[in-house]
């Protein structure tokens, strides 16, 4: 199962990575394409294809519990339609996942970054973009925190709260194409004042008794 969070104004990136998703996902999958906010994009005709529609852009948080919530099957994965993936990547990432999370090698254009002012994916770090888990860790942890508003810090939180459940964070032995930042920059959304402040609520929740803040972090070698 798939949960694909896209933005109207990237239509044609859009297009091009829901029909690699198609083409290259083996065995029964949906993919449930989130239009958060704004008007839809047209899609393939396909009877796996499930549209979620929201009819305000609301917070990443509010959008993927929407999604995963309805969603069908044990596993679920979050891949944004700035992700371009190859043949049989499930596959790879379900051998790694566990009863954690499991997250591809990304390939990304430095110079395209640096043109837009972000850097690339540190190393050791979870990929927001791609991402995959199983449906009962998401019930466990009772999904995301809906006080993380717009963008940022949602996602790392919620795998902070596996590593303190004990699960693990793996890297497979799969690479996507990843169009870093294309979907926030093009969209105007207020990213900056986002981070500030769902940054702040990230220490609160997780400030260790020595002050101490720490972020989930991963080991680079595949699974």
């Amino acid at each position: 199962m798939l949960v694909y969070a896209c933005n109207p104004e990237l239509a044609e990136m859009t297009r091009k990575n829901v029909a690699l998703l198609l083409e290259h996902t083996t065995g029964d999958f949906e993919i449930r394409v989130l239009f958060n906010g704004g008007p839809a994009v047209a899609l393939p005709a396909d009877e796996r294809i499930v549209p979620i529609y929201m009819g305000e852009r609301s917070s990443i948080a509010k959008g993927y519990n929407l999604a995963f919530s309805q969603a069908q099957g044990e596993i679920l994965a979050c891949v944004h339609n700035d992700v371009s993936v190859p043949y049989g990547w499930n596959e790879r990432m379900a051998e790694a996942v566990g009863a954690g999370f499991s997250f591809p090698m990304v390939l990304e254009d430095a110079q395209d970054c640096a043109e837009r002012g972000i850097g690339t994916t540190q190393p050791g770090f979870p990929t927001g973009c791609c991402f995959m888990f199983p449906k009962a860790l998401y019930e466990a942890l009772k999904g995301f925190d809906e006080r993380y508003e717009g963008c940022h810090f949602e996602d790392t939180d919620l795998w902070m709260r596996a590593l303190k459940d004990g699960r693990r964070l793996s890297r497979a032995a799969v690479v996507v194409t990843h169009g870093r930042g294309k979907t926030r920059t093009v969209l105007h959304d207020g990213g900056n004042t986002d981070f500030r402040r769902n940054k702040e609520l990230y220490i609160q929740k997780h400030k260790e008794a020595d002050g101490s803040v720490h972020i989930p972090t991963l080991q680079e070698q595949p699974c």
